[in-house]
C-alpha cells in the first residue's frame, strides 16, 4: 500500500493522506520526506489484517437455542438413563457457548480480514466461520459508540452517556455486509470520497489497529472503490 500512497501523493499533492505505516494524517506533498525520515524502509502492513473478532458472540449466541432445542428434544425421547447422560452432554454444550459468548465480548479472540482478488473476506469463530463481499461494493463510514453510566455502581437504571470510541468502515454488496471498526481515528471521512455517512453503531464484525485501517482504505482506493478528496 506504500505504492499506492505515493501514487496518489504524486497525483494529488494538496490532498490529505495517511501515513500507509502508523495511519498518521500529513499533507500528501509530505508523504515521501514522512516515510523516508520516521519510517525508512518499512514495509507494507500485509495482508490478512488481524483484529479482535466480535461475530463470534452471535455465532456463539445462535448455537445456545440450538443446544436448548436438542435437549428438550432429548427429554422427549424413549430411553430415559441414556437420554439423561445426552442432555448432561447437551446442557454443558450449551453453557460453553454462553461462555464463548461472554468472553467473545472481550475481544479477547482474533479474526482476519483480507481482500482476496474481488472480494473482502473476513475469517472468523476461531477461524471456522466465513463471511465474504463481493466487490464492487458499497462502503459506508459511521461512528463507532458505546454507552458509559457515570454511577453505574449504584444506579443501575440510570440513563448513562453515549461516547465515541472509533469508527466503523462497512462494506456492502446485496444482503451481506462486513463492519470493521477501528478505535484510532484515522480522518477516514477527510482523507476519501466514494463513501456514505453511516449512522451510529455500538456493534462491529471485527476492530483493527489504525494501520490496519488504514491499509484497508488504501486498498479499497487501489480497486478504486475511494477516491482521494481533492481540497
Amino acid at each position: 500500500m506504500i505504492a499506492t500512497a505515493r501514487d496518489l501523493a504524486r497525483r494529488h499533492p494538496r490532498a490529505k493522506l495517511a501515513c500507509p505505516i502508523c495511519a498518521t494524517s500529513l499533507a500528501a506533498e509530505n508523504l515521501d520526506k514522512h516515510l523516508a525520515k520516521v519510517h525508512p524502509g518499512a514495509l507494507d502492513v500485509a495482508a490478512p489484517w488481524r483484529g479482535k473478532d466480535y461475530r463470534i458472540v452471535l455465532t456463539a449466541l445462535l448455537l445456545i437455542p440450538i443446544a436448548i432445542a436438542a435437549g428438550v428434544a432429548i427429554v422427549f425421547a424413549a430411553d430415559v438413563s441414556n437420554d439423561l447422560n445426552q442432555f448432561r452432554i447437551v446442557a454443558g454444550a450449551g453453557g460453553s457457548f454462553l461462555v464463548l459468548a461472554l468472553v467473545g465480548m472481550t475481544g479477547w479472540f482474533p479474526g482476519w480480514l483480507r481482500l482476496d482478488g474481488d472480494r473482502v473476506r473476513y475469517k472468523h469463530s476461531l477461524g471456522l466461520g466465513r463471511r465474504t463481499v463481493a466487490m464492487p461494493c458499497t462502503i459506508t463510514i459511521g461512528p463507532l459508540v458505546t454507552t458509559h453510566r457515570i454511577d453505574a455502581a449504584n444506579d443501575f437504571n440510570s440513563p448513562g452517556t453515549e461516547v465515541r470510541v472509533g469508527f466503523y468502515l462497512r462494506v456492502t454488496s446485496g444482503r451481506t455486509s462486513i463492519t470493521i471498526g477501528c478505535r484510532h481515528n484515522t480522518l477516514a471521512t477527510m482523507h476519501w470520497t466514494g463513501w456514505q455517512q453511516g449512522s451510529k453503531r455500538n456493534f462491529c464484525d471485527v476492530i483493527i489497529p489504525g494501520p490496519e485501517m488504514v491499509a484497508l482504505e488504501y486498498a479499497l482506493a487501489q480497486r478504486g472503490l475511494l477516491a482521494a478528496l481533492i481540497p
